[in-house]
This record gives C-alpha cells, sequence and structure tokens, in this order.
C-alpha cells in the first residue's frame, strides 16, 4: 500500500515548495507539517509490520456486508514508541514559535506533572473522546487542536502500518458503497477523481487508507438523489471541488487528479484547498471529520 510516507525527500520538497507558494497558508504551518511529515516517515520506516494473526480481523462475510476489517478503538500500538514521537513532534512546534510554542511549553509542564496524559490522548484518538479533546481545546485557548494534533500526528504511522498488514491481507474489488472506511470504520475526509474514467476515491486521516468509492453518493449519508447533492468550485483551485450533501449537512473536498502530472497526497491536497472549506462553511455545511494533521 502506498502511503504519502513513502515520499523521498526530493518529492516532498516540491510538494512543500507548491504549499509555500499559496498566499493563504501561513509558513509557520508549512514548517510545522513538513516537520512532522518528515519525523513520521522516519518513525513509519523503522516500524515491525504487525502480522494479520494478532490483528483479529472481521470474518469476510461481515466485511462484505459493510462492517470495517478492524474497529479503530481496537487498533494496536507502542505507547513508548509514540511517545517518543510525541516529543520529537513537540520539538518542531516548539522551534516554530509564536501560538504552538506557547501551548507547547504550558503543555509540557502537564505533561511532567502527568505523565500518562499522553497515553490518555491516544485512548482519547482511538475511541473518539470529543469530551478529552474538548476540555484541552478550553485550556490551551492559544492552540486549541494541539492535543488532537498531537495523538494524531504521533499515532499515525503505526496505525498506516497496520492499515499495511489489512490491506495485504484483503484484496481491494470494486466500490466500497459504505459511509466508513473499509479497513478501520471511520468517516474519509478527503477524495479524488483519478484516472480517465475519474473514478472517485475517498482517503481516511485515521488509518491513511484510500478506497473507490461511488462517483454519485454521499459519503457519510449515503444519499443518492441528485437534487440532494451539490458540486460546486473556485476559479482560484482549479483541480479541486466540493461535493455537498442537503440531506445530512457535510461535504467533502475531491481533488481532480486525471490531468495532473505529479497530484499532492491527500493530506496535503487538503491543506492546498483550504478555501474551499471556508465556502462550505459559508454556505452552512459541515464537515464530519478533522484533516490528517488534527484540525
Amino acid at each position: 500500500m502506498s502511503t504519502f510516507f513513502s515520499l523521498d525527500d526530493a518529492t516532498l520538497a516540491r510538494h512543500l515548495e507548491r504549499l509555500a507558494a499559496l498566499a493563504w497558508l501561513p509558513g509557520t504551518l508549512l514548517e510545522i507539517v513538513g516537520g512532522t511529515l518528515r519525523l513520521q516517515r522516519a518513525a513509519f520506516q523503522s516500524l515491525n509490520r504487525p502480522a494479520m494473526s494478532g490483528l483479529c480481523p472481521v470474518a469476510p462475510d461481515a466485511h462484505a456486508q459493510g462492517a470495517p476489517l478492524l474497529s479503530s478503538a481496537d487498533f494496536p500500538y507502542d505507547p513508548d514508541l509514540a511517545r517518543s514521537l510525541w516529543d520529537q513532534v513537540c520539538d518542531v512546534l516548539a522551534a516554530a514559535g509564536g501560538n504552538p510554542a506557547e501551548a507547547v511549553w504550558t503543555l509540557r509542564r502537564e505533561v511532567a506533572a502527568d505523565v500518562e496524559l499522553p497515553a490518555r490522548a491516544y485512548a482519547a484518538f482511538l475511541h473518539e473522546d470529543k469530551a478529552f479533546f474538548n476540555a484541552w481545546a478550553a485550556r490551551l485557548p492559544q492552540a486549541p487542536a494541539l492535543i488532537h494534533f498531537l495523538a494524531q500526528a504521533t499515532l499515525t504511522p503505526q496505525l498506516a502500518a497496520v492499515t499495511e498488514t489489512l490491506a495485504a491481507g484483503h484484496e481491494q474489488r470494486g466500490v466500497w458503497e459504505h459511509g466508513h472506511c473499509p479497513h478501520c470504520g471511520r468517516p474519509p475526509f478527503m477524495g479524488a477523481l483519478r484516472g480517465r474514467e475519474g473514478q472517485r476515491w475517498h482517503t481516511w486521516s485515521f488509518c491513511g487508507a484510500d478506497y473507490r468509492a461511488a462517483r454519485l453518493q454521499c459519503p457519510f449519508c449515503l444519499e443518492r438523489e441528485e437534487e440532494q447533492l451539490r458540486m460546486f468550485t473556485t476559479d482560484s483551485l482549479p483541480f479541486f471541488e466540493v461535493r455537498v450533501c442537503k440531506t445530512c449537512g457535510c461535504y467533502i473536498k475531491l481533488a481532480d487528479l486525471r490531468e495532473q502530472t505529479e497530484a499532492l497526497p491527500a493530506a496535503l491536497s487538503d491543506l492546498a484547498s483550504l478555501p474551499l472549506d471556508m465556502l462550505a462553511r459559508q454556505a452552512g455545511y459541515s464537515r464530519s471529520t478533522p484533516s490528517a494533521w488534527g484540525f
């Protein structure tokens, strides 16, 4: 399974240069993303892949009916490896200065007094404990998404390794028509149109998997009626579009990769298309899941 961790240094540098040319992306944000991605890539490449025998995926007949191979809450991880990456990502944030650095120093004092805090953040991320993250957002108003970002960023390499094992053991077949990831059960955060036929694919921020989806269907509530599904674009982003659903009020962005020679990975495409998030929100639609960066 190919992930954005497989990018070589030159390709990653080109991608970050493309993002740096976009007026709406602060340089500090790109420093944090670039530094975090390099740390995640190194961590991912050093991991031993888990064996399928130790994962206990769902039975094939249940998966065929729509059950994910493994619930997100059941993804195994090593908290010690995650904690090491947590500290390294905190160093990246501290070096960035400004509000992120201020929040990190506050958080480090909290962790020094409560060494189990990162472990609780990992558990909250796996179990989608919004109350935990909302409480910490209130305690760190200068960077309210910090705890979620750290939990997601430091677990992502291990979660992607689990997904790699799951994908290797289950052949990808046809269109996945359910409103959640076939691997982890979470909703998608980004989509893409690929190939001459413009096949629609979705990517999941929790496990990093991507999967072919139905071309005309809301990925969240599975609405198929055309009058309930809308699409809009902006001239400033010719290779992106937003698909919105009037039934559930949610939206997802799609990157049109059919004519791009070197496409951005989904996690970076999401950043490149931030103005579309603003347009969708102004129109009254909401995003079902955070980005691959936890915000």
